[in-house]
């Protein structure tokens, strides 16, 4: 993190007493903010904004805005988890609403009768630099945007408390969630697999299904000879500009262990969006027939930059590559 600067558009309700990073080394910073609500907050909205820097900061892969309380209340969103679970203990920021003022409470045990033991309207980040993500971000300069909502029901509410910007350097930190509405259009545009070790993994066939102009379905159509028992598929997503180059992920992940815990966000998105027309939806082994029949319903969660994409799947079986699974696809912002 390179700057941290935070403003209250309503002090009456929001006083925001300091905002700021503290240098440990050349290569560590850590985030603090202290501010406090003057008034019980319980209908609260967040409204995130994404950019990066290219002759002045331009707008890069998400504007969205979250029902805060709600996902307080559920922690329903794979990637609003991803960031909460970042600074949850770092923060008073980890309980459901409302956020509200108390008065200082004299601790009846002490000795001193008038100790303050808390206060719970004061808000903070402490100490915020320990940041582990499943994404890689291009290397460049980033801008993080949160305006703060409060009493609004409506994604378009211009009733904001306070704001937040954060500037990151580098591949540092990628962020979405689902909510209010984005459109986009997704079509897959080929799909190519290969058996590196057909005495164990063999593809009758791998190839999309033209519905319409704008629709295609993908069906793959594979046995496995042998149980797979010890399963790790490696995820990588590539985009085009003059030829395909890495973007945003690039992971490994222990399939058999996701299965039994459904413990990795990124993949249980994709997950989600196949295991009802696959076989690919119970816990290890998998052996004989395993199938994608009929897959054209793609949601996802992160507003792309519009282009070409390529998904790279590298399936492991016992620490060697047994098959590809490689889909291509065009991303275009509405």
């Amino acid at each position: 993190m390179t700057n941290a600067v935070c403003k209250s558009y309503n002090i009456s309700w929001v006083v925001v007493h300091y905002c700021r990073l503290k240098a440990y080394s050349r290569n560590k910073t850590s985030l603090n903010i202290n501010a406090t609500f003057i008034e019980p907050a319980n209908n609260i909205f967040l409204k995130m904004k994404m950019m990066k820097k290219a002759s002045g900061y331009k707008p890069f892969l998400f504007d969205y805005t979250i029902d805060a309380c709600e996902f307080m209340r559920k922690r329903n969103q794979p990637f609003a988890k991803i960031v909460w679970n970042l600074f949850k203990h770092l923060s008073t920021v980890n309980h459901t609403c409302p956020y509200v003022v108390r008065s200082p409470i004299n601790d009846q045990t002490n000795y001193f009768q008038n100790t303050v033991v808390f206060f719970q309207g004061l808000q903070m980040v402490s100490d915020f630099h320990h940041i582990e993500l499943p994404f890689v971000l291009p290397t460049g300069d980033y801008l993080l945007l949160l305006d703060w909502i409060f009493d609004e029901l409506s994604c378009d509410s211009d009733q904001t408390v306070m704001d937040s910007k954060l500037f990151l350097l580098g591949a540092f930190i990628s962020v979405a969630f689902l909510v209010c509405s984005e459109t986009y259009f997704v079509k897959m545009t080929n799909a190519v697999c290969k058996s590196y070790n057909e005495s164990w993994v063999v593809i009758q066939y791998c190839r999309l299904k033209a519905h319409s102009r704008n629709k295609t379905s993908l069906n793959i159509n594979a046995t496995f000879l042998e149980p797979a028992n010890n399963i790790f598929v490696k995820v990588k997503l590539m985009k085009k500009a003059n030829g395909y180059k890495p973007f945003l992920i690039d992971l490994t992940i222990d399939a058999c262990e996701f299965m039994r815990n459904r413990n990795n966000p990124v993949i249980k998105i994709i997950y989600k969006m196949i295991k009802d027309v696959s076989t690919v939806n119970h816990t290890c082994p998998y052996v004989g027939l395993q199938t994608v029949s009929d897959f054209y319903d793609i949601r996802i969660p992160v507003p792309l930059p519009t282009g070409e994409y390529l998904l790279l799947g590298d399936w492991i079986f016992d620490a060697k590559a047994q098959f590809a699974t490689n889909v291509y696809f065009t991303f275009v912002e509405d």
